[in-house]
């Protein structure tokens, strides 16, 4: 339990001084976000966004009404350098095509933090900062001479791949980020030019222009996109701490469990199917419970024990 409050304290101390930073920083945090909603063709072109090597991650903030390319470099399978859609992460290397699926669903119309890795050994996809698949993938990334687009394909931008939604805060690297890294950066880079491995980031606060500060990635609006109001901040989910108080009597069922936890949007279980919003158990029985935390698709599961005391002998009269 040490190890996972010492945890929580450093995470969220970061992300707390993040929150007090916003009235001398409000600059760096979302003012808008990129409307692709409607008819007819609104994507941005961001030119020849090359990620090589064996490592990459993209991230998204998005709000979907369809599951198509939120960022996209590829014309089929066999030159796909990256692909994020809302239900998964498609790459192509010299070993193989791969597609590690989102199994998290997605509701429509709600904002979500979405990144995908590749590490040269495994494709993981993200949701809200929480790791929900991997498959095991190997080789270099596949290159490509084709444009990469946020919202479509920009070599076919009137065929099936036109993204509708809402997106923001697009990040291109050409490293895999760590689960912490992406959990504590969802909302905002506050240094994007001194970051070494970025190649590209659009935060898209009113205009197009790459973040990371190369301009010849700046990107071209297509068709009618427009701006909206930004995305939501997102509250990196942490569970601090799990107490019990043990049965107080031999035979009762007094036993209680409290929860401790931060998130977005919190619920708790004991058998992993029934849900509540009140962190807390009481009139338990003694016995082993699997304490289930959830916020999205980020989920803790911590065993937990609760106790009686022996029952009181009997005197011999």
């Amino acid at each position: 339990m040490k190890n996972l409050v010492s945890k929580f304290f450093f995470q969220q101390c970061i992300f707390i001084l993040l929150i007090c930073l916003t009235g001398s920083l409000s600059s760096s945090w979302a003012q808008n976000s990129l409307n692709l909603e409607g008819s007819g063709q609104k994507w941005v072109n961001i030119g020849d966004v090359d990620v090589s090597g064996n490592q990459i991650t993209i991230e998204a903030k998005m709000r979907r009404q369809n599951n198509m390319n939120i960022v996209s470099k590829h014309e089929g399978t066999d030159d796909c350098n990256y692909l994020l859609r809302p239900n998964s992460f498609q790459i192509s290397t010299t070993n193989d095509f791969y597609i590690c699926l989102n199994t998290f669903t997605l509701n429509t119309n709600t904002w979500y933090h979405l990144a995908a890795t590749y590490d040269g050994s495994s494709v993981k996809y993200y949701v809200d900062g929480c790791l929900v698949n991997e498959i095991p993938a190997t080789g270099d990334i596949i290159l490509n001479n084709w444009d990469a687009a946020i919202g479509n394909k920009a070599n076919w931008p009137t065929g099936p791949e036109q993204f509708r939604g809402r997106i923001d805060e697009v990040r291109i690297w050409q490293t895999a980020r760590t689960d912490s890294e992406i959990k504590l950066n969802m909302n905002v880079l506050l240094d994007p030019t001194n970051e070494t491995d970025l190649v590209a980031y659009y935060k898209l606060d009113n205009n197009y222009d790459n973040g990371q500060g190369y301009p010849g990635f700046d990107g071209s609006p297509q068709g009618t996109p427009s701006f909206d109001s930004p995305s939501p901040v997102f509250i990196p989910f942490e569970l601090i701490s799990v107490t019990k108080t043990d049965i107080t009597c031999f035979g009762y069922d007094n036993g209680e469990i409290e929860i401790s936890a931060i998130g977005n949007d919190l619920s708790y279980s004991l058998d992993g199917i029934s849900y509540t919003t009140t962190p807390s158990f009481d009139e338990l029985s003694p016995g082993n419970y699997d304490v289930y935390v959830k916020d999205g698709a980020c989920e803790e599961i911590i065993p937990i024990e609760i106790l009686e005391p022996s029952p009181v002998p009997t005197p011999d009269i």
